[in-house]
């Protein structure tokens, strides 16, 4: 297992909440950071959900930096699905990610603009 990465010190870390961000503001999207977001032990967790739903009740989805064998490693998103080692690659990835997982009837209920779709 690989020994903690601290969060503030990793590029990969910085370049997705930077990317991240950009897509919400977007996308008309919340960002939301749990309580335990980059304690020791937290793989950056971070949710995505719509900014007119109840009390965050519908996460559209969520990240947490892991690789494949579900060790925590900010190159990777969920469980390796997603790499982020080319920044170039990083915003459309993960905007790409968070669109495929929108239906057209969420967008339409939580106001989510999803014409890039």
């Amino acid at each position: 297992m690989k020994s903690y990465q601290k969060i503030e010190n990793n590029i990969y870390y910085t370049e997705r909440q930077k990317a991240l961000k950009e897509i919400c503001t977007e996308l008309n999207l919340e960002i939301f950071f749990p309580d335990y977001h980059g304690k020791k032990g937290d793989a950056g967790t971070v949710f995505i959900d719509s900014k007119t739903s109840i009390n965050g009740m519908k996460d559209i989805c969520t990240f947490e930096s892991t690789d494949i064998n579900g060790n925590i490693d900010f190159g990777f998103l969920n469980r390796g699905s997603i790499d982020l080692r080319r920044f170039k690659d990083i915003k459309p990835k993960l905007k790409k990610y968070i669109l495929d997982r929108i239906t057209e009837e969420d967008a339409r209920i939580y106001n989510i603009d999803i014409k890039t779709k």
